[in-house]
């Protein structure tokens, strides 16, 4: 196990920092960290939890973005995708993840956090309800 300056666990929610960003919504918000993290060295982040309701259930793809990670090829274009979520015919989605998906950090400082859903054609999605809350974890690997 990584020593605590070594890992950081963000446990976040579409209904946190409303108070700074008053147009957060379910499928896109940011969060206001309370301090900054100095990420010094070589950082990884992914997703290792996530949880969110469904309005309907014909829905084929989440895939959940960020704005601290480098790009994926996904769908012929790059993307800062941290996970891509593939099921239906659930209304209740709650995953933790054992082999979760690492992801380069592109900055040094942490202050904001950026999660946004889009559906498998990349549109912003429209059948998630409050709260969409997931976890990452950042860990440094030098």
């Amino acid at each position: 196990m990584a020593s605590p300056d070594q890992q950081h666990m963000l446990f976040l929610s579409s209904k946190d920092s409303k108070q700074f960003y008053p147009t957060n919504s379910t499928t896109e918000f940011h969060i206001e960290l309370p301090q900054s993290l100095d990420l010094q060295g070589q950082w990884f982040c992914a997703i290792t939890e996530v949880h969110f309701m469904c309005k309907n259930t014909s829905w084929k793809e989440v895939n959940i973005l960020t704005d601290i990670c480098g790009d994926s090829y996904v769908y012929n274009t790059n993307l800062p995708i941290l996970r891509r979520i593939s099921y239906e015919g659930r209304k209740r989605i709650s995953h933790q993840y054992t082999l979760p998906y690492y992801h380069r950090v592109l900055r040094n400082q942490i202050k904001r956090v950026n999660i946004t859903l889009k559906d498998e054609h990349l549109n912003p999605v429209s059948f998630v309800l409050e709260p969409f809350t997931c976890v990452l974890h950042l860990r440094k690997v030098s």
